[in-house]
């Protein structure tokens, strides 16, 4: 429910920021706020927005525009960091992250979990059980390719790339903890890879 509250929160913020009132951006912190108080895994995603051109002429006015929800996003993260919060008791050993070659192997379970339709409600399963097909690869390949070949006309097949991507990030290094469910925020992004 955490994912999904966190993801629902997450647009509300990229939404009001589009206002682009004070009122806006207000609302805007406020969400993200409330989408990482319920998932940390959000942090990221708003940056995908820096694609969009509508949020400004050049990436400096974009920048600028995210600018509350960034901020908001690095202190979230800046805590977490100081506070060591690995070490206190909800989070334990379930949440130990390694950088090392299980990464790649999490990144190409998750592209291929995301087109499997076989299961489709199988939130409980855990990558661990599940090696890596060449079908995640192909599915980067294509995501990939999909965005070059179309960054002239549009920028959303970018936009819907980075947003996956960013959301993946935050739990690709987690050792233990590969589920579907972490696809939840992801997965907004397929949409928008996919429009013309």
């Amino acid at each position: 429910m955490g994912d999904l509250l966190a993801l629902m929160l997450t647009l509300i913020a990229c939404i009001a920021l589009t206002v682009g009132e004070r009122k806006g951006q207000l609302a805007a912190v406020c969400a993200l706020a409330g989408a990482l108080l319920a998932k940390e895994t959000v942090v990221l995603l708003p940056l995908a927005l820096i694609l969009l051109r509508p949020m400004g002429r050049s990436i400096g006015a974009r920048l600028l525009r995210l600018a509350p929800l960034l901020v908001v996003g690095a202190a979230w993260l800046a805590y977490l960091l100081l506070t060591n919060v690995q070490a206190i008791d909800f989070a334990g050993p379930a949440y130990e992250t390694s950088f090392g070659a299980h990464i790649v192997r999490t990144l190409l379970s998750y592209a291929q979990w995301s087109v499997d339709l076989s299961a489709p409600a199988r939130d409980s399963a855990s990558l661990g059980s599940h090696s890596p097909r060449p079908l995640g690869l192909l599915v980067h390949a294509i995501l990939g390719l999909g965005a070059f070949l179309t960054r002239q006309r549009t920028e959303l097949s970018s936009f819907g790339l980075t947003w996956w991507v960013l959301g993946l990030l935050p739990v690709l290094p987690l050792v233990r903890q590969q589920n579907l469910h972490y696809l939840y925020a992801p997965s907004v992004g397929w949409p928008w890879r996919s429009a013309q």
